[in-house]
């Protein structure tokens, strides 16, 4: 697993492959939040494709023009001479570009604090940059014709492919179809191991399994299949004045090869593959919570299979009281007192609780060590320099056959 994590981290893009993976992660931004700013950058980085290219590798596309891909070029020179990108750089540059477009009203200022918070292993970053590097620079279109998607996962591809297009245009007709297609757990639940999104309103399922049997009677569906599959889809939702016939007549001019549904079958092949399994997706972080949040904190716990652990932060007020219930609550196999790396060293193990992820939950936030700010520094330094991130990827490159684990802080007031 180990070799895994690192291999994500040196995967290598073009400049054109990172311009277009912050391209589609600002556009899902927009669409959760639909941030004016954001709708303007993100016309300003649009880039018309010819659909005669071979867009099953993106250097044949045709290159971005206009300021924006200027912009995208400065910030590029800021962190590399390379002409191809790591991971980590794309990130670096994304971020880097956003700051140039600052400059000029064209970003948000919540965007970019928002990714200052996060790193190049984040979900979103690795389900957009993973998707492109490995699958539209290296995939065929041979291997694209193989029947590869459950009827879940085309579902889900239509319903990304219809939000870009959403993105792009505006239009309340399709917006309305989105809202109706919209599966509420999308991209918590692996539906790859589904045989319905089970959370997804009934009528645009059935309508989607029913069109997608006119195509096949098989339980999977190529990316060709699944495009044919979506016309006739977005034909019958036009009948009930939910889906625009412009759109429809967009897409037949369009083939299954073209740039935009390749990215959207790819990121959803790639979110719920082997590649990368949804258990490598994991971004550990402290968060601040209100007592209305901690239900549904509880609950997505409960359903994930987490060990749960809850301290009273009121008593808790020295080094001494915060590892007498940390050894309780992690269940320490040797209880005599143990001193700072001692601690560590257990939480970096607990191999004896066999839960695939770890929620801790501070109650009174304010109250715990208030007669010891110095240690509630240390313990809250030790969890987001020390034992979230090597939660998150660094036990997988340092033991041979662990696996990351989804471990998050929740601290109330």
């Amino acid at each position: 697993m180990g070799s895994e994590a690192s291999a994500i981290r040196r995967i290598g893009m073009n400049l054109k492959q990172a311009y277009l993976a912050a391209f589609f992660y600002f556009s899902d931004c927009y669409f959760k939040t639909k941030d004016n700013t954001l709708g303007m950058l993100l016309s300003s980085m649009c880039f018309s494709v010819d659909p005669t290219d071979d867009c099953a590798d993106i250097d044949n596309c045709s290159t971005p023009s206009g300021a924006s891909w200027q912009d995208w070029m400065l910030a590029v020179r800021k962190i590399t001479t390379k002409n191809e990108l790591t991971m980590e750089e794309a990130y670096s540059t994304m971020l880097a570009f956003l700051y140039i477009k600052m400059k000029y009203d064209f970003a948000p200022m919540w965007i970019i604090k928002e990714l200052e918070g996060k790193t190049h292993m984040s979900p979103e970053w690795l389900h957009y940059t993973t998707a492109i590097a490995r699958h539209l620079n290296v995939q065929t279109l041979s291997s694209l014709m193989r029947d590869n998607m459950t009827i879940a996962q085309s579902y889900l591809s239509v319903f990304s492919y219809l939000q870009s297009l959403y993105v792009e245009n505006n239009d309340s007709t399709l917006r309305r179809l989105l809202s109706l297609m919209s599966p509420a757990s999308y991209p918590c639940s692996d539906y790859a191991v589904l045989d319905f999104p089970v959370t997804t309103p009934l009528f645009t399922w059935d309508t989607w399994t029913s069109e997608a049997a006119k195509i096949t009677a098989e339980k999977k569906l190529s990316v060709r299949q699944a495009f044919d599959a979506m016309i006739n889809y977005l034909y019958t939702m036009k009948n009930f004045k939910i889906a625009p016939g412009w759109l429809i007549k967009e897409l037949e001019k369009k083939t299954y090869e073209s740039l935009d549904w390749l990215h959207c079958t790819a990121t959803i092949e790639m979110r719920f593959s082997g590649d990368i399994p949804m258990s490598r997706m994991i971004d550990n972080k402290i968060k601040s919570i209100s007592t209305c949040e901690l239900i549904e904190v509880r609950e997505k716990a409960k359903n994930a299979g987490s060990h749960v652990v809850e301290l009273q932060g009121k008593d808790i007020q020295s080094w001494d009281d915060y590892l007498d219930k940390m050894e309780i609550a992690f269940q320490f196999p040797n209880k005599w007192r143990v001193n700072i790396q001692g601690y560590i060293d257990w939480m970096k193990d607990l191999d004896w609780i066999k839960n695939d992820s770890f929620a801790l939950i501070i109650h009174d936030y304010q109250e715990f060590l208030t007669q010891n700010v110095d240690t509630k520094k240390m313990v809250m330094e030790i969890f987001s320099e020390e034992l979230l991130p090597w939660w998150q990827a660094e036990i997988e490159e340092f033991m041979s056959g662990a696996n990351a684990k989804s471990f998050n802080i929740y601290l109330i007031d």
